[in-house]
């Protein structure tokens, strides 16, 4: 179907390789079999392309040529392209990723070939290994885009690192009988940013993700601990490069992005709670990071020197900030500054 021309004044078609055929058989077709492999980043396309018209179906010698590619020749930067117009530009992400699977491409990012027959406890995650949970997830995520591009970006990414932790640390409980994968969350960073930094992502989204997958359990967690104010807040803080917006969409397609039933079923109710009590608590703008009241200004103001001991008492007076929703910089420094406090 890339192989057709159409005269913008006559809106006569040639069509050599009967691309228009295949548009209405829905179906993707090499144009010419010995060029297709000319350019290894081929198999890659048609990836992108089941994600963006997922009504299109590649034909069987099609899935044979791909299956013969070899991303490793590529180098980082146009297997990013593709894979950002997949998870961007795409309605179907999980039909690309379920054709890199069923080419052997998968193999190309290890990362991601790691999550496939990695078992889940079926309590929590009845639809099978974490490669297909992914699968879901993205499809959900899908439908959580808003209108920014580089925050939608961002949101696609991380779902698809989420649980790049659960493989290595996914092991058998004889205390619970059961599956566990404890502190994936924390353990899915490191992965994450090998797997970003192969492909020449933009550093700033490898930062962004980074926070992502280190906290992507936390909108739920709150939620079912009651947490407090201070951890509310802790949290906004930590998400640098992000927001806490993005952070409940990741948690929002993790959570829907899966078969669970009963009461370890994770519902959009829950981000609501968390999005809201975020609010609550003083975090108004979900967007941004909390901006610290008291300032190395005021430190200077009341004749402190500059140097590490400043850095130290911004630290307090930020902990402070966090613990109390305390706003008045005067009020806080009165605290921090204070004898008894410093000496409890």
């Amino acid at each position: 179907m890339n192989s057709m021309e159409m005269d913008p004044w006559t809106g006569f078609i040639s069509d050599p390789y009967n691309g228009l055929d295949d548009m209405l058989k829905k179906r993707l077709r090499a144009t010419d079999a010995k060029t297709f492999v000319e350019d290894p980043l081929r198999p890659l396309r048609v990836a992108m392309f089941m994600s963006r018209f997922p009504q299109m179906v590649p034909d069987a010698d099609l899935v044979a040529l791909c299956s013969k590619g070899d991303l490793s020749l590529l180098p980082g930067e146009r297997i990013w392209e593709e894979f950002r117009k997949l998870l961007l530009k795409g309605s179907r992400p999980d039909l690309g990723l379920e054709f890199l699977h069923l080419t052997g491409l998968l193999k190309s990012f290890p990362e991601l070939q790691a999550t496939v027959g990695c078992e889940q406890h079926p309590v929590f995650h009845a639809e099978g290994d974490v490669f297909t949970h992914t699968k879901m997830a993205l499809k959900v995520a899908t439908t959580l885009k808003g209108d920014n591009e580089n925050e939608n970006l961002l949101l696609m990414v991380a779902v698809l690192c989420h649980d790049f932790g659960k493989p290595p640390t996914t092991v058998w409980s004889h205390e619970k009988q059961r599956l566990i994968s404890n502190g994936h969350d924390v353990a899915g960073v490191a992965p994450s940013v090998t797997f970003l930094k192969r492909m020449a992502a933009p550093t700033d989204l490898i930062e962004g993700v980074s926070v992502l997958v280190k906290e992507h359990l936390k909108p739920f967690e709150l939620v079912r601990e009651d947490a407090g104010a201070a951890a509310y807040r802790r949290l906004a803080r930590r998400m640098k490069g992000t927001s806490l917006n993005l952070l409940a969409k990741l948690a929002t397609a993790d959570g829907e992005g899966r078969l669970c039933y009963g009461e370890e079923k994770q519902t959009r109710d829950d981000i609501n709670t968390f999005l809201t009590k975020a609010s609550e608590v003083g975090v108004h703008n979900l967007d941004a990071v909390p901006e610290d009241i008291v300032k190395g200004r005021h430190l200077l103001d009341k004749g402190y020197q500059p140097g590490p001991a400043i850095g130290l008492l911004l630290q307090e007076c930020r902990q402070y900030q966090d613990e109390t929703g305390e706003k008045d910089p005067e009020k806080i420094l009165q605290v921090i500054l204070n004898k008894e406090y410093r000496n409890r």
